[in-house]
């Protein structure tokens, strides 16, 4: 795997293990209560893995368009801006189809959490620096981003969650 995916995956799985950490610390009924405000711990686990799901289904309209899409400046500055955003510790609210359901099998979930994580490495694993430049995955609001960019996503998702994350 390139240097640069290589770091950033290391990086989202030392944080996605924290996560996993803190979900496993109860009980399922701990997992799935919910605090006085915000998501249980296995409802920010659903929302990060629905998140992950959508990247793959994002990689997949990417895969049909073929080399019809350009990543561009858009995605970029939309990395940045969340970045920014993060380090403000702004909240950002959820788009309906991430929103999780009340009650989660955490366990189910989290082997297929895992599932996508390898389905993501084994794709990157092979790629050379030319290929990782075109387009990796289609987002809603950034467009086109390469695979870089998409983990950078990743990571900056989980550094939003880790902080908001139910340590109880």
């Amino acid at each position: 795997m390139q240097t640069s995916l290589k770091v950033l995956m290391e990086e989202i799985e030392s944080k996605k293990s924290e996560i996993v950490r803190r979900t496993l610390a109860g009980n399922e009924a701990e997992r799935n209560r919910l605090p006085a405000k915000g998501w249980s711990r296995a409802q920010v686990v659903e929302h990060l893995i629905i998140y992950e799901e959508w990247l793959i289904a994002g990689r997949k309209k990417a895969i049909e368009a073929g080399a019809s899409l350009k990543p561009g400046f858009k995605g970029k500055l939309f990395t940045g801006i969340v970045r920014f955003m993060i380090g403000t510790k702004a909240r950002f609210g959820t788009m309906p189809e991430f929103e999780p359901a009340t009650e989660i099998d955490t366990e189910k979930r989290l082997k297929d959490w895992s599932d996508i994580r390898r389905s993501i490495s084994s794709e990157l694993e092979p790629m050379t620096p030319t290929e990782m430049k075109p387009t990796y995955a289609v987002h809603p609001l950034a467009g086109p981003i390469d695979s870089e960019t998409t983990l950078e996503l990743i990571s900056l998702h989980l550094d939003y969650h880790l902080r908001n994350f139910p340590d109880d």
